[in-house]
Order: structure tokens, then sequence, then C-alpha cells
């Protein structure tokens, strides 16, 4: 077996944008932890978990990303809604469905332009069906 490489690139740069991601999910982990806060806002742990996933090195890449991402989130919020109401929440026509759903969705990561979107959309469809009840 080849040995385990990790390969760490201890800048100022990369040093900046760590701490950056760390105080904006401690600030949005407040929503979660403060139980004053925690009322106010349903299912708030996804404000870190967002912050996990988009955070980019630089503001330009954060604002493309976070445009693909409003694409992909309509899209497959759009999606995964019209699932529900064709099958009527059927879970035997969702397990079917979801799949196929996913597969075509996901035909737009390949694109460099568009990639990022369709991931997104494949995976927020899946959220909105499978947390349906």
């Amino acid at each position: 077996l080849p040995p385990f490489t990790c390969k760490i690139n201890i800048t100022i740069t990369n040093m900046k944008n760590a701490f950056k991601i760390a105080v904006a999910m401690v600030l949005t982990s407040l929503l979660v932890l403060v139980r004053d806060f925690r009322g106010s806002f349903d299912n708030a742990f996804w404000g870190p978990l967002t912050v996990a996933f988009v955070m980019g090195r630089s503001s330009a890449t954060s604002f493309k990303q976070s445009l693909l991402r409003m694409q992909g989130t309509v899209s497959g919020a759009i999606f995964g809604y019209t699932l529900l109401r064709l099958t009527d929440a059927n879970r035997i026509a969702i397990v079917i469905a979801l799949p196929l759903l996913v597969f075509f969705a996901s035909l737009a990561k390949p694109s460099s332009q568009y990639g990022y979107a369709g991931v997104v959309a494949a995976f927020t469809s899946g959220i909105i069906v499978l947390g349906f009840e």
C-alpha cells in the first residue's frame, strides 16, 4: 500500500481564509446554541452547515458559487416539489422517480459553467422529497 500523505499548505492567505470560515461558523452556530435564538429559527442547524459547504477563498468565487447555488436550489426545490405533487407523496413512486430525477439533474455535472448548479439541484430535490412528512 502506498503511504498516506497529507499536504498541508500553511500560508498567511490560507490561515486568513481558515480564520474567516471559523468565525462565520461560530456566528452561525449561535443560532443553534443560544437558547433565545433557537426558538426563532426553524432548522437553524443549516446555517453552520451551509457555511462549511459554501465559503470560498475570495469574494468573487463565493459570489459566483452563490449564484450557481441559488440556481440549483431553486431548480431542485421545484423538481422535488413537482415530484411530490405528481406522485401524491406515494413512497413507492418516489423510490422509483427520485433516482431518475437525480440522474437527470446530475447530467449537468461535467459542465464547467453549470456543473455546480446541477449537483445542488440533485441533492436539494432529494432533501425536499425525503424530508417531506
